[in-house]
């Protein structure tokens, strides 16, 4: 009886002991998975991240290019103006030298006049 009446006591100890690691395995694995939905949930708030980031990586290369290519047309834009200017000048200069040289073309022609009026008034008088 004290041998049955023990073994009965053992097997009890055993069933609680192992009834008691059943609850530890199965309050361990209810934390292993809220880590690991904890982790997934980190996983995913640091890929939506990244995924932002990336968007405004790509954005900012996107504006820096059409910067990049707006600043090629402005260039283009002073390149024809410089052009244009040069070109202007230049007819500017033409029309000073053939202004010149009409006000010359008068100064002969008045000083002719005049030589012929002094002529006329030499053969008159």
């Amino acid at each position: 009886r004290i041998d049955a009446a023990s073994a009965r006591a053992e097997a009890a100890a055993v069933r609680g002991a192992a009834e008691k690691a059943k609850l530890g395995a199965v309050e361990a694995k209810a934390r292993s998975d809220a880590q690991q939905s904890e982790a997934e949930d980190q996983r995913a708030a640091l890929e939506s991240k990244l995924q932002c980031a990336l968007q405004a990586v790509d954005a900012a290369v996107a504006d820096s290019a059409e910067r990049a290519n707006d600043a090629s047309r402005a260039r283009a834009d002073a390149d024809d103006s410089r052009t244009l200017a040069e070109s202007t000048r230049a007819r500017l200069v033409e029309a000073e030298s053939a202004w010149a040289a009409a006000e010359g073309a008068r100064a002969v022609q008045e000083l002719a006049r005049s030589e012929a009026d002094g002529a006329r008034k030499d053969a008159e008088g």
